[in-house]
């Protein structure tokens, strides 16, 4: 039997054939992805002034019109420059930011009405390692901590004010807690106080009298109660 080159085909079923013909397939689309790639990294750096993006673009459009034209890039270290390149451009993920722990409730304003009424009758109240205060003519009265100079707090229109940076955080509750107590009863602490003490919580003076220790305040200070 003779050969016809006109009538010889290639067998579509060779593997040889099949795999070469799809291997080429592959390798031209991933050059025209890769150039489509490098045109949009161009893209995305060209709208940006930063010293980092500068040249960029014209780059990536270089390197993608050589890779159109010859079909490869010509080293490995070109083709992993052209990656970082279209890495490079895309936008950064943010860095998630850290949520600032909630701030704690504003504790609700302390008022003292029935000390501060009493006060108004009086120029100075000593219970336990507390002193309250008040001027003459003056409705503003200020909170004394034994042991520390200063005044650490007002009460002002009955409301109270701590001065929590000249205490220490112990120091500040346990003067909140005394005031609330003394609130409670302001007459009954007074009288409470001279009682433990023998002075007068008014006028610390010694309580001599029977009766006044007894009662816990002289009958002079009763009077303004």
């Amino acid at each position: 039997m003779s050969f016809n080159p006109a009538t010889f085909q290639i067998d579509a079923t060779d593997n040889t054939v099949s795999k070469t013909v799809a291997d080429a397939r592959q390798q031209n689309e991933a050059r025209d992805a890769k150039v489509a790639a490098l045109k949009a990294a161009a893209a995305r750096f060209a709208p940006r002034r930063d010293n980092f993006a500068l040249g960029k673009a014209a780059t990536c459009l270089d390197l993608a019109a050589k890779l159109e034209r010859f079909g490869s890039f010509v080293s490995e270290k070109q083709a992993e420059f052209a990656d970082k390149l279209i890495a490079w451009s895309l936008p950064r993920e943010q860095a998630p930011v850290a949520q600032a722990p909630a701030a704690a409730p504003a504790p609700a304003a302390v008022v003292l009405p029935k000390l501060f009424a009493l006060m108004q009758r009086l120029s100075k109240l000593t219970i336990g390692k507390l002193q309250v205060a008040r001027k003459n003519q003056d409705s503003l009265c200020w909170v004394k901590l034994e042991g520390r100079d200063g005044v650490v707090g007002k009460i002002e229109a009955g409301k109270l004010v701590l001065f929590a940076s000249r205490m220490s955080p112990a120091q500040n509750a346990e003067v909140l807690a005394d005031l609330l107590r003394i609130e409670a009863d302001p007459e009954a602490a007074a009288a409470l106080h001279g009682k433990l003490s023998g002075r007068c919580s008014v006028c610390s003076r010694d309580l001599t009298d029977p009766v006044s220790i007894e009662r816990g305040i002289g009958p002079i200070c009763l009077e303004k109660f």
